[in-house]
């Protein structure tokens, strides 16, 4: 149910402001510069806090990727040095191709021993 409301002129008055009849109610509140430079200030603070821990720890993510790169291409270098002293081990021993194994006949339940 809607509630009448008094004429435009009366609710001037009286001190009511006038709103849309959708909204329920509208209210005035004071000015508060206080707050307000209270709040802003509070947020100023934590940007600056978060500011200086970007700027300390910027370059960290880097240099930890960097350490990791440096690491996996020791890794593969010292894995490719491996393979070039076995293989010239292998060269320097002057050892041939091992020769094929040799056939080994087949017997047949027939023969005896």
């Amino acid at each position: 149910p809607r509630h009448s409301r008094p004429p435009l002129a009366a609710r001037a008055l009286m001190g009511d402001l006038i709103h849309p009849s959708t909204l329920h109610k509208a209210t005035l509140h004071k000015d508060r510069p206080t707050r307000r430079a209270v709040v802003a200030n509070v947020f100023l603070v934590l940007y600056a806090v978060a500011a200086t821990y970007v700027y300390r720890t910027a370059g960290e993510p880097y240099a930890i990727a960097l350490a990791q790169q440096a690491r996996l291409d020791a890794l593969d270098n010292a894995t490719a040095a491996e393979a070039l002293q076995g293989a010239a081990a292998g060269a320097d021993l002057g050892a041939e191709e091992p020769p094929p194994p040799r056939a080994t006949p087949v017997r047949s339940g027939r023969e005896e021993n």
